[in-house]
């Protein structure tokens, strides 16, 4: 009686591979290599979407912090600061909206808010702007700027 046995590793020599094994490109590793592209590709354009500045969701602030926003005044640049302040430091608000006048509004409650953190009573020199293009998605992007100020001899660590 002859047995006859067969070796379970088959010897493939690199020319009789296929093309897409010799070169390790396979459909698995495309699939990977496309999916890869894909998520940094993802990742590039949600970062350019970013706004330029920090957004505080200002959606279920109390009433009492949104009363206290409001005596927060914004005065456009050429106005004069009022009397008795020092300058605190920089604020930048940034607003996103279907209109560009809600999108203004938001930023200078941006604005606002920000300032009343910094125990201002106004912000001045204030600029508003076009925010970018791609910085709002839901339609146009403004930015507001200015200098928060506040009664002289608010102790340094504000």
């Amino acid at each position: 009686m002859t047995m006859i046995t067969k070796s379970l590793s088959k010897h493939v020599t690199p020319a009789q591979r296929s093309p897409a094994r010799r070169w390790n490109t396979g459909v698995r590793s495309c699939g990977a290599k496309a999916t890869a592209i894909g998520h940094i590709i993802a990742l590039l354009a949600l970062g350019g979407c970013t706004p330029p500045t920090e957004v505080i969701d200002l959606r279920n602030v109390p009433q009492a912090t949104q009363d206290a926003m409001l005596q927060v005044r914004i005065l456009p640049l050429g106005m004069p600061a009022p009397p008795g302040v020092g300058s605190i430091g920089p604020v930048t608000g940034y607003g996103c909206a279907q209109t560009p006048e809600d999108a203004r509004s938001d930023a200078v409650r941006q604005l606002q808010v920000k300032a009343m953190g910094l125990h201002a009573t106004a912000v001045v020199d204030v600029l508003i702007g076009p925010g970018g293009a791609t910085s709002c998605v839901a339609g146009f992007g403004m930015i507001a700027s200015g200098v928060a100020v506040g009664p002289r001899g608010i102790p340094s660590s504000y």
